[in-house]
């Protein structure tokens, strides 16, 4: 069996079968992170006698637009609110991390009168209010493992009006638990809620209130989702095992056919950017470093080093007169250990 063969028979599929086992294992980590930009989350304290509780729902419909350049997406949902006591937390409530990246904000209540809206009293005692609501979010979405990584498509909800002691949010049990949820183009994980208290370093000037107003009880539901498997390997890793290996071909030719092994080499470089450009327009702008970028540096780099070997083989022998037989072995050993370079590498970028 010859080198080259040996080269690429066992390297491109010992690659496949490791990326089979380390994917599962990266796409299985990942924790629901709150990407709140003021003050500090923690468990929620003891609820006083005195705090009026307030069980709330979320029921999604549709989520789509998730759009990481602009770190926005929209999500339209039901929201109930069930509570006792003299405090109407449905005009106060507030969903800290909506934005206007929807066209179509919109809230409808269930019960109204006129058009103000009117809970409606249940025969236990409890008043009741529903709303269909869509609105647009915005996250700072982290993009370091793009392109495995892993989202959280937050809600979070509090109140503006009422603090901690005065007003506790807390998910209903009747809530759905429903897993079932289609985001396009994502993988949906898992649904999550979540009930925090939401502490800021401020009283936001209420001086009567003083350090008791800095506290503010909060309720999550989080969207967790991933990139499916097929969009790394199909769209970005299998484009650029092609390139990598067409450019790496120029190696085994002889030195001799110089026009054929520059061409290989210099497109391959050019395709490389193209391709690099291609899914950077995904990412938000400055464009951080990404997983997918590293990978590249070291597509890079073996192309580069194709290059230079290449115009350092063809010099040798025009210009020397030297036998073109003699880089054969070193050229085809050296297309080896770039791709296996490559290939280790990779490996490494994507389990850490």
């Amino acid at each position: 069996m010859t080198l080259r063969r040996r080269s690429f028979r066992f390297l491109l599929p010992a690659f496949l079968v490791g990326l089979s086992v380390t994917l599962p294992l990266v796409l299985a980590s990942g924790d629901v992170n709150h990407a709140i930009t003021r003050g500090t989350v923690s468990a929620p304290p003891k609820i006083l006698k005195t705090t009026e509780v307030v069980s709330i729902g979320i029921e999604p419909t549709q989520v789509s637009n998730v759009n990481l350049g602009s770190g926005t997406w929209e999500m339209s949902f039901y929201l109930w609110w069930r509570w006792r006591g003299p405090i109407d937390p449905v005009t106060t409530t507030y969903v800290t991390n909506a934005t206007g990246a929807s066209t179509n904000s919109t809230i409808s209540y269930s019960f109204t009168e006129g058009n103000k809206e009117v809970p409606k009293l249940l025969a236990n005692g409890e008043y009741y209010q529903q709303g269909y609501i869509s609105l647009g979010f915005s996250d700072a979405f982290p993009m370091q493992r793009y392109p495995l990584d892993v989202q959280n498509l937050e809600l979070r909800i509090e109140n503006t009006t009422y603090d901690y002691h005065q007003l506790v949010y807390v998910v209903d049990r009747h809530a759905s638990t429903d897993q079932s949820l289609v985001v396009p183009g994502w993988k949906v994980r898992q649904v999550v809620y979540g009930a925090y208290m939401h502490h800021y370093n401020t009283d936001f000037g209420n001086i009567e209130e003083g350090p008791a107003f800095q506290n503010y009880s909060m309720v999550t539901f989080d969207i967790v989702v991933n990139r499916p498997v097929s969009h790394f390997l199909g769209k970005l890793l299998i484009p650029l095992i092609v390139v990598i290996l067409g450019a790496l071909s120029a190696l085994m030719l002889k030195a001799g056919n110089f026009d054929t092994r520059l061409a290989l080499a210099g497109s391959g470089l050019l395709t490389l950017i193209f391709l690099q450009q291609g899914y950077s327009a995904d990412l938000p702008n400055p464009v951080p470093f990404v997983l997918m970028d590293k990978i590249y540096a070291l597509a890079y780099g073996a192309v580069l080093l194709t290059f230079f070997r290449v115009v350092w083989t063809t010099d040798r022998v025009h210009r020397k007169a030297q036998d073109e037989m003699r880089y054969v072995k070193g050229d085809r050993i050296l297309a080896a250990a770039l791709f296996a370079t490559l290939v280790v590498g990779a490996m490494l970028f994507i389990i850490f």
